[in-house]
């Protein structure tokens, strides 16, 4: 059976129209990550950077400390070859030399003129008798560090200490106490506790076995 032309394109039209309801195809999901923000590793929020004048202050301190680092090593080395020489210490204090250990003791200060006479004992340790040695002495008021900077504190303290050095003629027997006396001048009661003095002999005698 043969149906008209009409209908047969209308049936074929009908046949090409959609019977549900319309999709929609899903959206495409991007794969590149989000923006970073620049702040996220400081939670978030600008981070102000310190200032200038900080950054210098800072500096400033950090070379301090490293001066004074470098000038307690100095002060360590040189502490070994001196002693302090202290009346209410009890006992004896022992000091340094190129050659060896010596004993101080007994110090005893009274006033001399606008310093002090300081009395004290020297024992020989070595086998060896010893003639003559060299005596440095120095003393001045403690460090105060007070409102100056580490620097200006420590060279205004150092520039008020005095050095003495003494050419002592006596003479050191092995196993014996040499009694010894310096006369510092100018101190006062508060630089006189601070005295400390190096000793170097400057003789050595010794017996020669003969053969």
């Amino acid at each position: 059976m043969k149906l008209p032309l009409g209908l047969l394109c209308a049936v074929v039209a009908c046949g090409c129209q959609p019977t549900g309801p319309s999709s929609v195809p899903p959206a495409k999901t991007s794969t590149f990550p989000p923006p970073a923000n620049p702040f996220d590793q400081f939670g978030g929020l600008p981070v102000a950077e310190p200032s200038v004048s900080k950054q210098l202050t800072d500096l400033k301190l950090r070379v301090q400390e490293m001066e004074m680092a470098s000038r307690r090593a100095g002060w360590a080395e040189e502490a070994k070859y001196q002693a302090t020489l202290d009346p209410t210490a009890k006992g004896f204090t022992v000091i340094e030399t190129s050659l060896g250990r010596f004993l101080l003791a007994d110090t005893e200060v009274t006033p001399y003129l606008d310093g002090y006479s300081v009395r004290f004992k020297v024992g020989n340790l070595l086998a060896a008798t010893l003639t003559g040695c060299k005596i440095t002495a120095r003393w001045g008021p403690p460090y105060v560090r007070g409102t100056n900077d580490l620097r200006t504190a420590m060279a205004a303290t150092e520039k008020q200490w005095r050095t003495n050095n003494f050419d002592i003629p006596d003479v050191f027997y092995s196993g014996l106490w040499t009694p010894l006396e310096l006369k510092i001048v100018p101190a006062d009661s508060a630089s006189i506790r601070n005295l400390s003095i190096e000793l170097q002999p400057t003789t050595v005698n010794m017996r020669e076995v003969k053969k």
